[in-house]
């Protein structure tokens, strides 16, 4: 006779990295019956699509000069989004850029996500001690102002000009949203029937929390992650225009930014396509991710 202390029945058999089957068809109807969140996902769909295949889209190399070509944008040109000072296209180095900025933030949040779900399952399991000392840690970096943090981090390593720092100091910051979350969703799921029956049953608690605990709290990870990756793509724009991480030549949308100040109001197109595509890109993760949060959410029954 077998026994089941998952305590959820079939329903454990329906899951996908903690999330039930019968939420990503909710998901579904989300998207097509709301607009927002359609919006956001084809957002998202169409520039990550340009950022993977950006060396085959793009029509110039992004770093070829053209001191004798300066344009402004033309549909009926060969650069419909125009020319920067130094002749490069800007269409092509919109889509490269889209690599850098796109690369950095989803690596900058599964850093995130990875450590603070590492110390949200244990402050929430454990409790005590260790959930004290877990937890203030997490809200002195939380006390702190993002950016500034971000900016006190990086004079601290010394290593502005390194996009892989930059990355890890984002995902660095990021830690507290994820390990917050998860330990509430800990504190809930701990003390439910399905984890008291797996421990009277003689399983690890390393197999409980693996098992049982994490399954059921990973749905709101998801959702967090969604739009925290708006985030950290402005956090990383706003980096590169003080001069962090990416600089000229090398395509990034912040950088970008930073080179066209001096002639924006001269040239409003130099700036106008990599601002717009940090906004987009932002509003499209968020939207995405509310989506997300309707069809997800483990709080609600239905």
């Amino acid at each position: 006779m077998s026994t089941d202390y998952g305590g959820h029945g079939s329903d454990e058999a329906t899951r996908v990295f903690g999330i039930r089957v019968d939420r990503f068809e909710r998901l579904h109807e989300t998207v097509t019956s709301d607009y927002k969140a359609a919006f956001g996902l084809t957002v998202v769909v169409a520039f990550v699509l340009a950022a993977i295949f950006a060396p085959e889209l793009a029509p110039y190399d992004p770093m070829a000069q053209e001191y004798a070509i300066m344009q402004s944008p033309s549909l009926s040109s060969a650069h419909p989004l125009g020319t920067d000072s130094f002749g490069r296209d800007l269409l092509s180095r919109m889509m490269h850029g889209a690599r850098i900025s796109l690369a950095v933030g989803l690596a900058a949040v599964a850093i995130a996500a990875v450590v603070g779900v590492g110390l949200g399952l244990a402050a929430g399991y454990y409790g005590g001690w260790i959930d004290d000392a877990l937890m203030r840690g997490v809200e002195v970096l939380y006390a702190i102002p993002f950016l500034i943090l971000v900016l006190a981090l990086l004079a601290v390593l010394q290593a502005r000009d390194s996009l892989l720092v930059v990355t890890a100091t984002v995902g660095v910051v990021n830690v507290p949203e994820f390990a917050r979350l998860i330990r509430s969703r800990v504190l809930a799921v701990r003390e439910a029937t399905y984890v008291e029956a797996a421990r009277a049953a003689g399983r690890s608690h390393l197999g409980v929390v693996w098992h049982h605990v994490v399954p059921n709290s990973l749905g709101p990870v998801v959702v967090q992650g969604t739009v925290r990756v708006g985030t950290a793509i402005l956090v990383v724009a706003a980096l590169s225009f003080l001069g962090f991480g990416v600089s000229e030549p090398t395509p990034s949308w912040g950088a970008m930014l930073a080179t066209a100040r001096d002639v924006m109001l001269q040239n409003l197109w130099f700036s106008l396509w990599p601002g717009l595509a940090i906004l987009v890109t932002v509003v499209g993760f968020t939207l995405l991710g509310d989506g997300l949060r309707d069809a997800l959410d483990p709080r609600d029954p239905q």
